[in-house]
């Protein structure tokens, strides 16, 4: 019995009978299938997820990325387009700690093109990573939100403010 799929009852005829689950959270709903799906996976097979943080608070968006990771280090080929930058920290610190090696991960940058004619098309930018995790051609627009907030946040915390607070 757990708590999360309701309580046996007693019927007339078979002994005990599981109630009805519980209603489970949407983030429930969201990380299941992956993890059973990468628990079933033999190596080198690939499993290709979008947006996997999506209704996931950020605690659990870091355990995901760990578990992905952990994935990936048994020879399974993950594939995950994400717009969370917690996910892509993740994984730039398990390279910077040696916890899987930088040539078994591929970071892309989606960017949207435009050809002559008006059809728009997206292009994949692959990130080049040096031995320190710095990425060496930053694409404009990859991160930038949350690098302004922070560096508008350590300002203001450590009285190093830049004073424009609009970059």
């Amino acid at each position: 019995q757990h708590r999360c799929f309701g309580n046996l009852r007693p019927t007339d005829k078979h002994g005990k009978v599981a109630t009805p689950p519980r209603p489970l959270s949407e983030g429930f709903h969201q990380i299941a299938p992956m993890v059973v799906q990468a628990a079933l996976m033999r190596r080198y097979e690939i499993l290709a997820i979008e947006n996997p943080e999506v209704h996931l608070h950020p605690k659990l968006q870091l355990d995901l990325a760990e578990f992905l990771i952990s994935q990936a280090k048994i020879k399974k080929f993950i594939i995950v387009e994400t717009h969370s930058d917690l996910f892509v920290h993740r994984v730039l610190r398990a390279i910077l700690k040696e916890e899987i090696g930088q040539g078994l991960v591929r970071l892309y940058f989606a960017k949207l093109e435009e050809s002559s004619d008006g059809y728009q098309y997206s292009i994949l930018d692959p990130l080049s990573i040096n031995n320190r995790g710095q990425i060496e051609n930053w694409p404009e627009g990859f991160m930038t939100d949350f690098v302004k907030e922070s560096r508008r946040l350590f300002d203001i915390m450590y009285g190093a403010d830049s004073g424009d607070d609009d970059e």
